[in-house]
């Protein structure tokens, strides 16, 4: 009879620790996945911020490009308009005509120089201030539903990039322009997510998946430019 009794109270026992067996076992089971997965989104994201960055970069080197005519136009541009304030102060009418035209000419090729110029400036802005977003589709895309359903969603730390390329002389209609002393800082852009599974009692025993990447772009000749990655290890790898 006691040993029915003691049996029993042992199934109770076991019973009673069930659910919370079953909540460890479930909150490592989850923990394993998201460790599986915490490298493939990283890998995700840097995929798409290269992609991002890469478009920066080619944005540089457009500009970069254009800078020999933007200084020869311009350097030409102050040439005729001290051209034409010499026929000015001559009063001679056949001089005046001459170096206005001059200085037309000059001003309409400045023309499609400039238009390039603010069209890879907003081309390099708008490719790099996609990127903290593009970087949290990545890492979105590239959970499963079980997963992401099971972790809590804050922890987000966006990282915006700044595409800063200064122009020389901005009083200049077809200025030179370069990359800022600070641009590969400025640059850097992507994500740092370091979310926590949605099991509160056991905070203290499982850790942080750690999510993310960020990338800025760094010069391997003075005319090329390519992303490098920039942030921590992560702790899958």
């Amino acid at each position: 009879m006691r040993f029915r009794k003691e049996r029993g109270q042992a199934t109770i026992g076991a019973l009673l620790l069930l659910p919370i067996i079953l909540a460890i076992a479930t909150a490592f089971a989850l923990l394993a996945v998201a460790i599986a997965f915490e490298s493939h989104a990283t890998t995700a994201c840097r995929v798409r911020v290269a992609k991002q960055q890469a478009e920066a970069a080619r944005a540089v080197e457009e500009l970069l490009k254009l800078n020999p005519s933007a200084k020869r136009l311009q350097t030409l541009r102050v040439g005729a308009e001290r051209g034409l304030a010499l026929a000015i102060a001559t009063g001679n009418p056949g001089a005046i005509a001459l170096a206005a035209g001059a200085l037309r000419s000059v001003k309409a090729a400045q023309v499609p120089v400039r238009a390039l110029q603010i069209r890879w400036l907003a081309y390099g802005r708008k490719a790099s201030a996609q990127t903290p977003a593009e970087a949290r589709a990545a890492i979105q895309d590239s959970l499963p539903p079980i997963l992401g359903n099971q972790l809590h969603p804050g922890g987000v730390q966006l990282v915006r990039p700044k595409f800063r390329m200064v122009a020389d002389s901005p009083r200049d209609q077809t200025p030179v322009y370069l990359p800022a002393p600070d641009f590969q800082v400025s640059q850097n852009g992507g994500i740092k997510w370091k979310a926590k599974l949605k099991q509160t009692a056991l905070d203290s025993i499982i850790p942080s998946i750690e999510m993310g990447c960020t990338m800025t772009l760094e010069p391997i000749t003075k005319d090329k430019w390519v992303p490098s990655p920039t942030e921590d290890k992560l702790s899958s790898n």
